[in-house]
């Protein structure tokens, strides 16, 4: 089914079957690859059934960071995966099964992250905040530690501070050598950060 004649003329429904699994629009499902061990990630957007009642679902990709253009960054988490606004119309005999696909905050909230997750799309459209002396954007897998003097964050491999080192209260080398005076709780510009002040995930 590729032509837009034969869309048109297609019947669309909001769910289909494979075997004992119902899939619906907007579910996130594992796709078919080239081999067994190969499957792809997308979410189904739309269900069709033509004339002889062949099944077609239209499917919108997501993408590992090094199959799009500039490649897989330091700040991609190792479950990243990036949504795209790609789509193809196949027969829905590619689905293999459904597949969770979390937010960021969904991905730190879970003890045993064994899912994929996105961030919004914000590989997508513009430059994400980056953060640190090494101004790099947040990795999930990359613990941070946020200075309770500046209210910025650090990764702790960048600041030289082990795990068992973090306290209830740090501060950061660059405040610590500030001239008094000079730095003031009040007029600090707070940045927006991530969501928790201190990450329990291993550095990379």
């Amino acid at each position: 089914m590729n032509t837009g004649e034969e869309l048109s003329a297609a019947k669309e429904f909001n769910s289909f079957r494979l075997g004992k699994i119902k899939f619906h629009c907007d579910d996130t499902v594992l796709v078919k690859g080239a081999t067994r061990s190969q499957e792809y990630i997308a979410k189904i957007v739309r269900v069709f059934a033509n004339a002889d009642a062949e099944v077609f679902i239209e499917l919108q990709w997501y993408y590992l960071p090094e199959d799009i253009p500039g490649g897989r960054k330091p700040y991609h988490g190792t479950d990243e995966i990036i949504q795209s606004n790609h789509t193809d119309v196949l027969s829905a005999r590619v689905v293999n099964d459904l597949c969770a696909v979390l937010s960021l905050e969904e991905y730190e909230d879970m003890e045993k992250n064994k899912e994929k997750f996105i961030k919004n799309g914000i590989e997508l459209v513009g430059n994400p905040p980056r953060f640190c002396v090494c101004k790099q954007p947040y990795n999930p897998d990359r613990l941070m530690i946020c200075c309770d003097k500046c209210d910025k964050w650090y990764h702790t491999s960048c600041m030289r501070v082990g795990k068992k080192k973090i306290k209830e209260r740090w501060v950061c080398s660059l405040c610590e050598k500030a001239p008094a005076g000079i730095l003031d709780d009040s007029d600090t510009i707070k940045p927006k950060r991530p969501r928790r002040r201190r990450r329990t995930r291993g550095e990379n």
